[in-house]
């Protein structure tokens, strides 16, 4: 897969909601919404793992990678 099949993606995905109804969009936002809370653990635990990762290589990426809990509130 390549480096733009996500961007890509994203923005045929973007363009697609823009298509609906606003209450089918607000449907979708708050399902999504929902899986995040309820993969919350998962979520944070694959987060420290890469996190652990990057400090024990000395990679960059720690800011970015870093998500607070309370991005989940």
């Amino acid at each position: 897969m390549n480096k733009s099949y996500h961007p890509i993606k994203a923005r045929e995905g973007g363009r697609a909601l823009q298509m609906l109804e606003p209450s089918q969009r607000a449907a979708i936002i708050e399902k999504l919404a929902s899986l995040l809370e309820e993969r919350q653990s998962d979520i944070l635990a694959s987060n420290k793992r890469d996190l652990d990762e990057a400090r024990r290589t000395g990679k960059a990426l720690q800011c970015i990678l870093c998500i607070p809990n309370c991005k989940f509130h």
